[in-house]
């Protein structure tokens, strides 16, 4: 089974990160959220669902220092598979993921670029419900923001530029 480990990078995300991290945590091992200094509850959240926090100054949302932490924060890692993401992006696998990741490393895929799409719907969901996913179904696809490669293998590459 693949070790996966997930990396978010949040700011004041406090409503949607526990859809966030409760969808990872059904396959990552590791969760670390790369927190902005969040003034919401986004800090805390992360922990009592089990996430590693680590501070990095980033002047609130600011694209660039959130591309440099992407390029550099699975550093060292051990792990057969790395997500770098938003808290509002998630990697979804129809086939599931240990399935999925197998048939990767099967085909010696390196990079994985996602088919994207932007989720929307009349009401929040809940928690109560299941995974966002099962509750919000609209969406379209778009390959601007959404159809990025969040998910790779380390051992396959050297760098990683977004």
């Amino acid at each position: 089974m693949s070790k996966v480990e997930v990396h978010i990078l949040a700011f004041n995300e406090q409503d949607f990160l526990p859809f966030c991290l409760r969808h990872y945590a059904t396959f990552a091992e590791r969760i670390i959220v790369h927190d902005g200094f969040s003034t919401d509850r986004s800090r805390e959240i992360a922990r009592e669902h089990g996430a590693e926090v680590r501070d990095f100054h980033s002047d609130g949302v600011n694209d660039i220092l959130f591309k440099r932490l992407k390029e550099t924060c699975w550093n060292g890692t051990d792990a057969d598979w790395v997500v770098t993401a938003d808290a509002d992006e998630l990697i979804y696998f129809p086939e599931g993921s240990f399935h999925t990741l197998a048939a990767y490393e099967a085909d010696k895929v390196a990079v994985v670029k996602p088919i994207g799409f932007e989720m929307f719907s009349d009401e929040m969901p809940t928690l109560d419900r299941g995974q966002v996913y099962q509750q919000v179904t609209k969406g379209y696809r778009d390959q601007q923001w959404y159809s990025k490669p969040i998910l790779f293998r380390p051992s396959l590459i050297k760098k990683f530029t977004f």
